[in-house]
């Protein structure tokens, strides 16, 4: 069904016309064109806040790409021993020369797939804190874990095949032995695991590739959402009733699934 959710505005304008178009079924791509609120990007400045019912900030440490059901564990694990925040890295790709590629999750939709979380972390907020990675590449495992303490980070959890700090050198038993000289908690979990294999951003990222959108729905807990930002709604191509639309690769700003037709629910954001 589509649900576009657009203003009032004069007739023969672009949203007009899709309004008219899309006043019925039909399938389509999802798209969502909202602005972002970008999370905390910093390495030093004010120690992390904590929830008022919640305890000190504790964070999960790892690749969060995907948000998976793998991270939603971690988040959940977080939860038990105070406020629970995700610590994850900009500038990665750009700092060790990967090619740049398209983030399973939309910018824009991070922090709504957190805040589904909270029901199954105490109803407390999941934040985001993000630390550039050009700063911390070179840390020691002790000099990374004295600027996880000084952020006002009271426990970690990570999953048991982390690593931490330059070239790699620390792992979970370092981490613990750290975590303890300043007073942290730190709780090593299992990964998770579905019925084939472990859960990760790598297998999200396959099964997309191969169009496996039930499996990925399995691995993230949740359906795919594909966004794209479109500077004007002429680019969409319809088909024609109950038949969908076509949009140009090039306005995605999240993973599509691989070459195919998907059944989906659309909405529209404004125009300018």
């Amino acid at each position: 069904m589509w649900e576009p959710c657009l203003k009032e505005e004069e007739e023969g304008s672009d949203k007009d016309r899709l309004r008219k178009t899309f006043n019925r079924k039909a399938n389509s791509i999802k798209i969502r064109t909202s602005g972002y609120a970008r999370p905390t990007d910093s390495l030093a400045g004010s120690p992390l806040t904590a929830h008022e019912a919640a305890g000190p900030p504790i964070v999960a440490l790892g690749k969060f790409d995907a948000l998976h059901i793998g991270h939603r564990s971690l988040a959940q694990q977080a939860s038990t021993l105070g406020t629970p925040y995700l610590i994850s890295f900009s500038g990665m790709a750009e700092v060790l020369g990967w090619e740049e590629r398209l983030p399973v999750v939309a910018p824009a939709q991070r922090t709504e797939v957190l805040t589904g979380w909270s029901a199954l972390c105490r109803n407390i907020p999941v934040r985001e804190h993000v630390l550039p990675f050009r700063d911390i590449r070179t840390l020691s495992p002790e000099d990374f874990v004295s600027l996880l303490y000084n952020l006002g980070i009271r426990g970690v959890v990570v999953g048991s095949n982390y690593r931490f700090g330059y070239k790699a050198k620390g792992d979970t038993t370092m981490l613990q032995t750290l975590g303890a000289d300043h007073g942290m908690k730190v709780i090593i979990t299992d990964l998770v695991q579905n019925s084939i294999d472990n859960v990760s951003s790598t297998r999200v990222r396959n099964c997309l590739v191969e169009g496996e959108l039930d499996e990925v729905a399995t691995l993230l807990g949740r359906r795919h959402r594909l966004a794209a930002s479109l500077p004007s709604a002429s680019l969409l191509v319809i088909d024609g009733p109950e038949q969908g639309v076509h949009i140009p690769s090039k306005y995605f700003v999240n993973l599509p699934p691989g070459p195919g037709v998907y059944p989906a629910r659309a909405s529209f954001a404004d125009w300018e």
